[in-house]
């Protein structure tokens, strides 16, 4: 049998998103339940720049998987790529408290992309992730 994920990720490293994504497509096919390659697919897609698929896929992945820190992270990011920050800073929260040692790459996408976000003190972040 063909390992469909191993070939994306594989492809996603090469930097072949074309590949990965053709491959990640295949993996849902024979496994429409595949949690991991569904988010890994929206992460291509938005490698790819095609936010609102990706948007789609990831907002799928944190509805089917509420409990995995990754598909809100991931979700995240595409919501803050498509500048959509309030969005991605309710998104980051819950990545956060599912998770709270996502906070290095948490700060890293804050500050990233020119959102203004810096938080230098870690204890500041925290607060600002605990909060609603």
């Amino acid at each position: 049998m063909i390992d469909f994920r191993q070939q994306a990720f594989d492809a996603y490293q090469a930097g072949d998103f074309g590949a990965a994504e053709a491959a990640y497509r295949k993996a849902l096919a024979a496994d429409p339940a595949d949690i991991d390659s569904r988010m890994a697919l929206g992460v291509v897609l938005r490698r790819l720049g095609r936010l609102d698929e990706a948007l789609e896929m990831l907002e799928r992945s944190v509805t089917e998987a509420p409990g995995d820190f990754r598909a809100y992270a991931n979700y995240g990011l595409a919501l803050q790529t498509a500048r959509r920050l309030d969005d991605a800073v309710s998104a980051y929260r819950s990545a956060y408290r599912l998770e709270p040692r996502t906070i290095r790459q948490i700060s890293v996408n804050l500050s990233a992309l020119g959102t203004g976000m810096l938080f230098l003190d870690p204890r500041e972040l925290e607060a600002f992730l605990g909060a609603e």
